[in-house]
Parts: C-alpha cells; sequence; structure tokens
C-alpha cells in the first residue's frame, strides 16, 4: 500500500487491476474527478523513483527465475545455480543486486547462505504476473 500525504493507496485485486484511493470508509477515484483531484493523490516524485527502481528488478530474466525458485524455497547459490543451469557466479551476482535492493535476504549456516524473499508480497506480485499472462 502506498501511502500519499496521509492519503491510503492500495491494489484492487481480482480481474480489475487499477488503483483506488481508501476514504475511510470507503468509495474508490472516479474516472470524472478532476486533473487536480487525480494530481493531489498521485504519489510524489520520491516515491514513484523508489517504485521505478523497485521495478525495474524485474527487467531481467535471470533475476525472475531466481526470484520463483525464492518464491518457491528459500535455497543456496549453489542449489539455485544446479536448478536453474546458471553459473554461479551469475547467480551470485544477481543475488547481490536482489539484496541491496532488500528483495532478498540471507541466513547463514556454516559457510553456506541461504536466500528467501525479504517480503512475501513479491510471491503475491509475481503470482499475479503469471495469472495475467
Amino acid at each position: 500500500i502506498f501511502n500519499n500525504k496521509g492519503k491510503g493507496w492500495g491494489y484492487l485485486g481480482n480481474s480489475s487491476y487499477s488503483f483506488y484511493r481508501v476514504y475511510g470508509a470507503g468509495g474508490s477515484v472516479s474516472a470524472r474527478e478532476s486533473k487536480y483531484e487525480i494530481l493531489n493523490y498521485m504519489p510524489e516524485n520520491n516515491i514513484m523513483l523508489k517504485m521505478a527502481c523497485f521495478f525495474q528488478n524485474f527487467s531481467d530474466v535471470t533475476r525472475l527465475k531466481i526470484l520463483t525458485c525464492l518464491c518457491m524455497s528459500d535455497m543456496c547459490v549453489n542449489d539455485i545455480s544446479t536448478l536453474l543451469g546458471i553459473n554461479q557466479t551469475t547467480v551470485s551476482h544477481q543475488l547481490q543486486i536482489l539484496r541491496s535492493e532488500k528483495l532478498v535476504t540471507y541466513k547463514r549456516e556454516g559457510k553456506i547462505l541461504i536466500y528467501s524473499l525479504q517480503n512475501k508480497a513479491i510471491n503475491e506480485m509475481m503470482l499475479s504476473a503469471v495469472n495475467n499472462f
């Protein structure tokens, strides 16, 4: 949920994929609202930039494959590499990018790092994307 100037933003699920504004008791943005009203509730530029950076992480096929694996199970680099048939160096590099963007986290088990999704909402977002194609 995005928050803009104290006004809540959310995602309307099911077959409708549009954002709606929460008014406490309910009600959604009407297409007939004025340009000013719509712009007033649009997230600020710094939030838009963060959103763009977040979604940019999903533009690489290798990162998508890694995230898909982590949606199903926590895994180490070797497991991901073997499963996907991708070089361990490539997997490590992509995981480093995903860690820096706070999409994945890890826990150490001896010398092995076990990676997992940092936010389980990523799983829901990816499932929604798969179901949309």
